[in-house]
């Protein structure tokens, strides 16, 4: 894939640094909360989602809009 899409500007390499960072933090939070489950304990003693469940939506959103942004496909 890689050589197909020759990163050929500094804009471009930027972002797909960015976007691979948003993948590994996506990984990251998903590892975690595979290991620590969907919902954690809050301040009232009431289940609530966890707080990486976010973090991950987020970061495959970021990771996702790179790969747009760069013209590249999964």
């Amino acid at each position: 894939m890689f050589e197909e899409h020759v990163v050929k500007t500094t804009a471009a390499a930027s972002i797909l640094q960015s976007g691979l960072e948003a993948h590994q933090r996506a990984r990251v939070a998903r590892e975690t909360i595979d290991r620590e489950g969907m919902t954690c304990t809050g301040r009232d003693g009431q289940p609530k989602q966890h707080p990486l469940l976010a973090v991950e939506r987020d970061a495959r959103a970021a990771f996702l809009q790179a790969l747009k942004v760069l013209d590249l496909e999964l």
